[in-house]
């Protein structure tokens, strides 16, 4: 099965389905954003999707963020509640020294209450 989704919805639906799944929910939203490359995106909700999205989670996200407490970084549970939109999250995690750079607001106030360290740039 596959949800097609476009603007408004995914913010939607990411609200809902974070209160319904919470921690198990995060892996596929970290595969998601990693993969996202276009405005309308397809979501697949097989069970190797989701098995990749946890690989990714805890290859890449998991050493600074936990679910649901600060660590090194900010926790991520909500974290589609708290961002402008998924794609400033893509922009985020590809290169957040050119985020903050560019005076974004959320950016600057996550990398001072983080102590100013900066989040490593994830560019594939």
């Amino acid at each position: 099965m596959q949800l097609r989704i476009k603007g408004g919805i995914l913010n939607h639906m990411m609200k809902r389905l974070t209160s319904v799944f919470s921690s198990s929910f995060l892996p596929f939203l970290v595969f998601l954003i990693l993969s996202y490359s276009v405005q309308a995106q397809v979501i697949p909700t097989d069970p190797a999707a989701i098995a990749a999205g946890e690989a990714l989670f805890k290859g890449n996200c998991k050493t600074c963020h936990k679910i649901k407490e600060k660590y090194t970084g900010p926790a991520l549970a909500g974290v589609e509640n708290r961002v402008p939109s998924i794609g400033w999250i893509l922009n985020w995690v590809k290169n957040p020294a050119k985020v903050i750079a560019s005076g974004d607001e959320y950016a600057n106030k996550i990398y001072l209450e983080n102590n100013k360290s900066q989040m490593t740039a994830f560019t594939s």
